[in-house]
């Protein structure tokens, strides 16, 4: 494949930084759990606000993605988000944590991840040549999702032996390094697109939605993504708390089980672009959808003596679905998305797929204080099923090779 060292330099940043980013999504339920002693509702909201940034700030993410350079704007990211995540072992230290901290700690984590994913997703085809695509984004994906095994068996023994505010300072630490690597980059990129002096950023907005909206395929992408999310959300917002509180688990325990699960995410990777070549693009995408929609039900089914083995199945049949679904939908989004709106689309398929996140977090701490735990994750289960029928009743199940960049008027 036609790469360059930038794009090298692309791949280790970001395997750095998602090993670190592992631990810190452990470590900070569980500082909330057992240092804070959070509610059911607590942790929901602290799920929540975590992506609250994705319905608040997406579409305006996008247009300033659109008239920046996209490798400075990674950097800043990554060095925003390691001084905030230094407050918590820094409060932990003066034995000053508190919940508001959290939850303004992963609002602003949260809202520089969505800066920064945007980016990286609109300077990946400045990398690599447009043919290579799927193949690059795979092998970020096998990188990204390699962290997700190794990151919560850390995060589990960090916060055992060192406790969660010094695992959190690990995260920190990744971001910096993250940042080291992508400032090595040296490969050209394209100047940005420079608006009309006309246009205003509600119209630049206007016009990525407009394009996700009426593109059939993209529309179905958004939709099944935007109910894949609600329905998982609810079923995370609780599943911890249940493992935890009801099953009698502890970190460590808790850390392998989500390790073991996410070789799924591993085994996705690896798949995905000879799963792509072998069913074609869009059935590809279909099926992900489908296995991904079915895996809370394992949840939902096992018994509690059991529980962390369902999770653990679980988990692993959702990891391949998830990855062989970003790979494929994210490289089609890429082939026939104009570069002049690469970061207003990003945006808007971030915003219409992940918006609902923060509402399913909340929904899903109410129900588990009204209902209770494990209601709630047979509740939101039920609930995926219909997840993909969006994408099976779309063009997509007979598009076979990535199209090319549709014009612009």
């Amino acid at each position: 494949m036609a790469e360059s060292s930038g794009f090298r330099n692309l791949w280790l940043a970001t395997s750095v930084s998602q090993v670190g980013t592992q631990v810190s999504e452990l470590a900070i339920p569980f500082i909330a759990i057992t240092m804070l002693r959070a509610t059911p509702f607590e942790i929901g909201v602290l799920n929540a606000v975590q992506f609250l940034p994705i319905l608040l700030l997406s579409l305006v993410v996008g247009v300033w993605v659109d008239r920046l350079r996209r490798r400075p704007v990674l950097i800043a990211s990554d060095l925003a988000r390691a001084a905030i995540l230094f407050s918590i072992p820094a409060a932990g230290v003066l034995h000053l944590l508190s919940l508001p901290q959290l939850y303004l700690v992963a609002f602003l984590v949260g809202a520089l991840t969505v800066l920064f994913d945007v980016a990286y997703q609109s300077y990946l085809p400045a990398l690599v040549d447009e043919d290579h695509l799927i193949t690059a984004n795979s092998r970020l994906q096998v990188s990204e999702q390699g962290a997700s095994v190794i990151g919560p068996a850390l995060a589990g023994s960090l916060i055992n032996w060192l406790t969660g505010p010094i695992a959190v300072a690990v995260d920190a630490v990744s971001y910096l390094a993250s940042a080291g690597l992508l400032l090595r980059i040296r490969w050209p990129e394209p100047e940005p697109s420079k608006p009309e002096a006309a246009t205003g950023i509600i119209r630049e907005i206007g016009d990525g939605l407009a394009f996700v909206l009426r593109e059939p395929m993209l529309r179905a992408i958004a939709m099944t993504a935007g109910l894949i999310q609600l329905f998982g959300r609810m079923v995370f917002a609780v599943l911890l708390l249940y493992l935890v509180r009801q099953v009698g688990l502890s970190a460590a325990a808790v850390g392998v089980i989500f390790s073991v699960g996410s070789v799924g995410f591993v085994v996705g990777a690896l798949i995905a672009g000879r799963l792509g070549n072998l069913l074609g693009v869009g059935r590809t995408i279909v099926v992900a959808a489908a296995l991904a929609s079915l895996s809370p039900l394992l949840y939902a089914i096992g018994p509690r003596a059991y529980a962390g083995g369902f999770v653990a199945v679980g988990f692993f049949l959702y990891g391949v679905a998830a990855v062989v679904w970003t790979v494929n939908n994210l490289s089609l989004r890429q082939a026939i998305t104009p570069t002049a709106l690469l970061g207003r689309t990003n945006a808007s398929m971030r915003l219409l797929g992940w918006g609902v996140i923060p509402i399913g977090s909340v929904l899903g701490g109410l129900l588990g204080g009204a209902i209770g735990l494990r209601q709630t994750i047979v509740l939101a289960a039920l609930g995926s099923l219909v997840a993909s029928l969006p994408v099976l009743l779309s063009p997509l199940p007979g598009l076979r090779q990535l199209p090319r960049p549709a014009s612009v008027a």
